[in-house]
This record gives structure tokens, C-alpha cells and sequence, in this order.
């Protein structure tokens, strides 16, 4: 973990993030996902259901098999949901009304592990909550919380603080801010123009400032870090994070590695899927874990992967 000052107590004056020095060790990524936070009382299915302006169209995308949604989440919420920007992000937010951003076990061992940063697309506050469990409610929350740069509506910049100042970004947004949600094909399309924008102007910066890299974005951690996927299923709608995958390959300095943590699932869509990342240097993890049915237990796996994880990190520090 690379050393930072304490920013626990926030304020509202723009504070710098930590400067890398690569040749010394690359920052160690978490990349946290809806599976972390999966709850029997909460599905994604009832969420995106709560979200549909036409009832109706619950039915009609769901023709064909009673127990699940066939579209991916991003094409479902979009085909269900108002095409009126206000009213759909207002949807977003009442579909989480009741919801309970409480951190499981698996998320409490993970904030034990020492993490330079956490890039999650999750909209909730599990890793918030952990440290200050009031989080949500908290009326003194920051708009913009010690950014150097204030985003519109992208959450570019914009992170979140737990640990002592470790940043969390949540790259498809937050519930405290709805228009920064991204759900839809459109939403992802603009993320993309920004992510875009900022590596154009970013250049050749990695390799000219190997030694003294300053972090301005989580894009500029997941570029070098080593980035641990967890929870994460990476459905190929997340065109956002196969994109930026695509663009590692591409980085002209020595960068840190992948690991994707997902159990063999012989399904053709996930075959293919651990194969595209594969040919994207992504090491898959599967840790011995076979999915044999829709009931498989994540709790398990997730306990093994958070011991692997922590392992990796020990090892990779041991080299520095």
C-alpha cells in the first residue's frame, strides 16, 4: 500500500491525491461489484422491476422464463424505464428507497486488506457504511468529496473517503447524486467520451512520469494498478471497462496485472467471456470453483478470493 496522508476528517477544500512512483511498486486495486452486496431481500431483478415506467414491459422481457431477466441489466433498465431524463433518474433513486447499505463480512475482510484505492459500480454505500455507519443519511455529506476537479454529471474526479483517506470512486455513480447514475446505452456512451477525453489529454504521461505520476482519476489507477475484479460479473454491455481493458494493452510503460475472481461456469456466454479476458491479459481466477447450478453459493468462493487476494498483495510487496 502506498503511504498517504490521514484524510479521514473531510473538509471542503480540494486535496491532492497521493503521487506514484511505478518504479517502485504499482497501487493495488479493488474493483468491487454488485455480487459483494447481493442480498435475498434485495435483487437486481426487483430493483429493475421498481424501475419500469410501463408495467407491462416487465412481462414482455421476461417472456420465456419465469425466474430471471435474459437482457442484460443496462438494457434492461433502459427498455423499462421513462425515456424522460428526470423521471427515469427519479426512478433510480425510488427503486433503492428501502434499501440497506449495510457492509457484509466479506466487505469488512476486504477493507482489512491494504488497498490504494476502490473503484466500485455499485450506486450503494457497503464500503462507506463500514466505517461510519450512518453514511447515507449523513446531512454533511460533501457534493464533492475533496476532488481537484468538479464533475458535471461523470464522476471523473469525484471520489468518496474510508480508511483513513483511501479513496472510493463509484464510476457509474451514486444515489446521492442520481443524475450521475448510468444505466443506459446513452449514459454509457458519454462516460466513455469522458474516459476518452481525459486519456487523450492525459498522452504519454504514464511513461514520461514513471517515477512521479499524479493521480488525478481512478482511470489513471486502473491504467497502472494492479486491479483485483471482485463480485464483478463484467457483462459485455460494460463496454466502459472492456474498453479500458482493451486501452491497458496499449499503455507504452510497464503497468501492474488483472486478476478477474469468477468461478467455471461451462454456460457458452462465460466460457467466451474468461476467453476475451484471457487475450486481454487478464489473469482469470477461478480457484477451483465450479458453478453447477443457479443456487451456487458465492460466500465460499468470495472468503477464497479475499484470502488470494490478500496473498498477492504480500507477495507482490515482498518484491519491493
Amino acid at each position: 500500500m502506498i503511504d498517504i496522508e490521514d484524510r479521514s476528517k473531510t473538509n471542503n477544500k480540494a486535496k491532492e491525491l497521493p503521487i506514484l512512483n511505478l518504479d517502485k511498486g504499482y497501487p493495488n486495486i479493488l474493483f468491487a461489484g454488485s455480487g459483494l452486496c447481493y442480498s435475498e431481500d434485495y435483487k437486481w431483478t426487483a430493483v429493475i422491476e421498481n424501475i419500469a415506467e410501463n408495467k407491462d414491459n416487465v412481462s414482455m422481457l421476461k417472456a420465456g422464463n419465469s425466474s430471471s431477466f435474459q437482457l442484460p441489466n443496462t438494457v434492461l433498465a433502459y427498455s423499462l424505464a421513462s425515456v424522460d431524463d428526470n423521471k427515469r433518474h427519479d426512478s433510480y433513486i425510488d427503486a433503492f428507497k428501502n434499501y440497506e447499505h449495510k457492509p457484509n463480512d466479506i466487505i469488512k475482510n476486504l477493507l482489512g486488506l491494504p488497498f490504494d484505492a476502490i473503484l466500485t459500480t455499485n450506486y450503494t454505500y457497503e464500503f462507506e457504511c463500514a466505517q461510519k455507519r450512518d453514511y447515507y443519511s449523513l446531512k454533511s455529506k460533501l457534493k464533492y468529496a475533496n476532488c481537484t476537479e468538479k464533475d458535471n454529471k461523470y464522476l471523473i474526479h469525484t471520489y468518496n473517503q474510508i480508511n483513513k483517506g483511501i479513496p472510493i470512486w463509484h464510476i457509474h455513480g451514486e444515489l446521492r447524486r442520481k443524475t450521475s447514475m448510468i444505466l443506459s446505452h446513452d449514459e454509457y456512451a458519454r462516460l466513455i467520451q469522458n474516459v476518452l477525453n481525459f486519456n487523450t489529454n492525459r498522452g504519454n504521461y504514464y511513461e514520461e512520469n514513471r517515477n512521479h505520476l499524479k493521480v488525478k482519476s481512478w482511470i489513471d489507477y486502473f491504467l497502472v494498478g494492479n486491479i483485483y475484479f471482485l463480485g464483478y460479473s463484467l457483462d459485455f454491455s460494460e463496454f466502459d471497462i472492456w474498453w479500458l481493458l482493451n486501452r491497458r494493452l496499449r499503455e507504452n510503460t510497464e503497468i501492474g496485472k488483472v486478476y478477474f475472481y469468477d468461478p467455471v461456469d461451462n454456460t457458452a456466454n462465460n466460457i467466451y467471456k474468461h476467453e476475451a479476458l484471457k487475450m486481454r491479459g487478464v489473469n482469470v481466477e477461478t480457484l477451483g470453483f465450479t458453478v453447477n447450478d443457479k443456487e451456487f453459493d458465492y460466500t465460499n468462493f468470495y472468503a477464497n478470493a479475499v484470502n488470494d487476494i490478500k496473498e498477492k498483495i504480500q507477495n507482490i510487496t515482498n518484491l519491493y
